[in-house]
């Protein structure tokens, strides 16, 4: 379901980011629409790896096991700030 939750994201960014994001804003400038398309594709394969290392953890605590679920929320921050500096230095930022 997320899977294709982001798949109808990716697909529909300029229409989400024109119609949704930009309407919330009175004075929003126009130039930062494809750069917050291209933002909003790169945050999107977050939305699935958090569904699932969700679903993986709540698995795990159901059998007891708390060690690891409680240490995997530290690797999910690091791999996110990995993510993002990745991302950003694609983009030349």
């Amino acid at each position: 379901m997320l899977i294709a939750v982001s798949v109808l994201a990716w697909i529909f960014a300029p229409w989400i980011v024109k119609n949704g994001l930009y309407a919330l804003t009175a004075d929003s400038n126009i130039g930062q629409l494809d750069v917050t398309v291209r933002l909003l594709r790169i945050m999107l394969p977050t939305v699935v790896i958090f569904g699932m290392s969700g679903l993986v953890m709540g698995m795990l605590n159901a059998h007891r096991s708390f060690l690891i679920p409680c240490s995997c929320a530290c690797y999910v921050f690091s791999g996110n700030n990995l993510w993002h500096r990745c991302a950003s230095e694609k983009l030349g930022r």
